[in-house]
C-alpha cells in the first residue's frame, strides 16, 4: 500500500495530528515517555501548507528507539526518541551542533510532560547558555581546518 501524496496541512491541522500522535507515543511505552513536543517550524507557527511534522518523545534509559519517518494523511511526520539523559547532557554542554539543538530546547509545543520534566531542560539550556563557547568554536574551526 503507498502513502497518500503530500497535502496541505493547516496549523492547527497539524497541532491536532501531533496531539494524537502524542496518545499513541503514551499508549505504546506508557511510564517511559517523560515528555513530548512539537518542534521545528510548526512550534514557531511558521510552518507552511506543506511543511512536515518534527516532534520529539523524552524517553526513560531503558529504551533505545530510532527516528521514525512516516507519512500520517498525507502529512510528513518525524519522530525523534532520544533518551533523557543524552538530550539533557546535550542541551547543557556547547557543542558545534549546538544553534541546531538550542532550537529545538527552546522552541517546542509541550503535549505532554511528566512531573514537570521541561523544567529540567530548561535549567539545562540555562547552564548551555552561560558556558564559555570557545573551546567550541575553537573544535569546530579544527573540524574544518
Amino acid at each position: 500500500m503507498e502513502d497518500p501524496p503530500p497535502r496541505v496541512v493547516s496549523h492547527e491541522q497539524r497541532l491536532e495530528v501531533g496531539r494524537r500522535i502524542c496518545a499513541r507515543i503514551l499508549e505504546t511505552f506508557k511510564e517511559n515517555v517523560l515528555a513530548v513536543f512539537i518542534t521545528g517550524s510548526t512550534a514557531k507557527a511558521l510552518d507552511r501548507p506543506f511543511s512536515d511534522l518534527e516532534m520529539t518523545a523524552i524517553v526513560k534509559g531503558s529504551l533505545n528507539l530510532p527516528t521514525k519517518f512516516y507519512v500520517y494523511d498525507g502529512l510528513l511526520v518525524q519522530i525523534e526518541y532520544p533518551q533523557e539523559s543524552e538530550f539533557l547532557k546535550s542541551a547543557r554542554e556547547p557543542g558545534r551542533d549546538w544553534p541546531v539543538g538550542a532550537d529545538e530546547c527552546r522552541n517546542r509545543i509541550v503535549l505532554f510532560e511528566r512531573d514537570g520534566w521541561t523544567r529540567m531542560l530548561d535549567e539545562a539550556v540555562k547552564e548551555n547558555d552561560a558556558a564559555d563557547f570557545l573551546d567550541a568554536v575553537r573544535l569546530c574551526s579544527a573540524a574544518h581546518d
